[in-house]
């Protein structure tokens, strides 16, 4: 398992990039933050790399928080 900086550069840039428009305005500031963490060479804590991990996987597979169900 490789938590790299490279890996959290692909994920932050991926949410960024193609999933910014699935994002909550909560995780955009939490994405900004991280972000601007990352850009300082300061690396993410574990709850940060945890939380990032958990909203990646929420959009990539196109998962939505409170989304309608029949």
């Amino acid at each position: 398992m490789k938590n790299s900086r490279d890996e959290t550069e692909a994920v932050l840039d991926a949410l960024r990039h193609h999933y910014a428009g699935q994002l909550t305005p909560w995780e955009m500031d939490f994405l900004e933050s991280v972000t601007d963490q990352h850009d300082a060479g300061r690396a993410l804590t574990e709850k940060q790399r945890a939380k990032l991990d958990q909203i990646f996987g929420r959009v990539s597979h196109g998962g939505h928080d409170g989304g309608s169900s029949a």
